[in-house]
């Protein structure tokens, strides 16, 4: 532990001393990854997502306090507190508190329907990185399916949608594997900037770390679970005619594409950029009559983690949220994996 601690601190003052450093300075270094890799990558992170919105660490601690307590009031709110109401005995009315009773005011009915989000949640979080060990500890899954569940019950109109526990792992294993046991450290013999190193890496916080980071993140990835309720107008057609083009004889989207933003996002990166920047590989996939949804939705949804090795896959991470954390690249990054392929196959 204490070999560790010195290793964190000595690249936490490499960064965090350095008098030049900006938050353009530091998003530049992550690009070019000499900052996010010597140990201190979630704190890159908490930066470039919002989490910690400014350099002036004297800030850090309040802010942190604030964002942890919140996550430690929404796990009892819908995790602690309805498991205990559930366990009380004899306290409640019978005729409405009881697994059997069917008025709408019986708070079981709530119980099943969350435990059946639940038990979908967790089947997913079982099969996370299959290849990685951490992911099989049984308390590593519990916490996972717990910040899952708690977004889910925030976020209704999305709720929980297969592919989120593959954008949450990564937080919680980087918060994991960087975390320091404080209790295992006097802190009565460290100076102020170890201090704030520390509870900034305090190993008791990685749930709510991973949560907020989460959080952030699909502030601007919530749109690729999304699916509008209300579909366009349009007269019917019979399964002979050719689809509507737009202008340049770029197929328009369907009615059932425009009710998805995911499958709008495809379109785009299919029939905008890649038609713009290679015609060539574009008439290619055309011909095949390849739609762009069938490697794009997977690709954007799980931020490229299923193309990826875990450690390759953080490294495009870094350079994402340091390049922008609205997230809008990734629709670029989807065209240079378009572009590599490419360059490795011959057509």
């Amino acid at each position: 532990m204490a070999e560790e601690f010195e290793e964190k601190r000595k690249a936490w003052d490499i960064i965090f001393n350095d008098p030049n450093l900006s938050l353009n300075s530091l998003r530049h270094r992550a690009v070019a990854g000499s900052v996010c890799q010597n140990g201190l990558r979630s704190v890159c992170w908490k930066i470039f997502l919002g989490y910690l919105p400014t350099l002036e660490v004297s800030t850090w601690p309040s802010l942190q306090l604030e964002q942890r307590q919140h996550y430690t009031d929404l796990k009892r709110k819908y995790i602690e507190e309805p498991a205990e109401k559930m366990n009380r005995k004899g306290e409640e009315d019978l005729s409405d508190n009881n697994p059997l009773a069917l008025s709408d005011s019986n708070p079981w009915q709530q119980y099943f329907a969350d435990t059946e989000i639940r038990k979908v949640i967790r089947q997913d979080v079982e099969r996370t990185f299959p290849d990685v060990d951490f992911f099989r500890e049984n308390d590593v899954q519990q916490r996972l399916t717990d910040i899952l569940f708690i977004y889910c019950k925030l976020n209704r109109e999305v709720s929980y949608r297969q592919g989120m526990h593959e954008l949450l792992a990564p937080f919680y294993w980087v918060l994991a594997t960087e975390s320091l046991d404080v209790s295992q450290i006097d802190q009565h013999h460290v100076d102020p900037a170890s201090k704030l190193m520390l509870q900034v890496l305090d190993s008791a916080f990685v749930e709510h770390d991973a949560y907020i980071l989460f959080d952030k993140l699909m502030t601007f990835g919530k749109s690729w679970y999304e699916f509008n309720e209300e579909a366009p107008t349009r007269k019917s057609t019979s399964s002979s005619t050719k689809p509507d083009m737009l202008s340049n004889n770029i197929p328009k989207p369907t009615d059932s594409a425009r009710l998805n933003p995911v499958v709008m996002t495809c379109h785009r990166i299919h029939h905008d950029y890649l038609r713009t920047v290679d015609p060539l590989l574009y008439r290619h996939l055309e011909n095949f009559g390849i739609e762009p949804q069938l490697y794009g939705i997977r690709w954007i949804r799980l931020l490229f983690g299923r193309e990826f090795d875990i450690y390759e896959l953080l490294k495009l991470w870094d350079a994402i949220f340091a390049q922008d954390p609205t997230l809008n690249i990734a629709e670029y990054v989807c065209l240079v994996i378009l572009l590599r392929m490419r360059d490795q196959c011959k057509y």
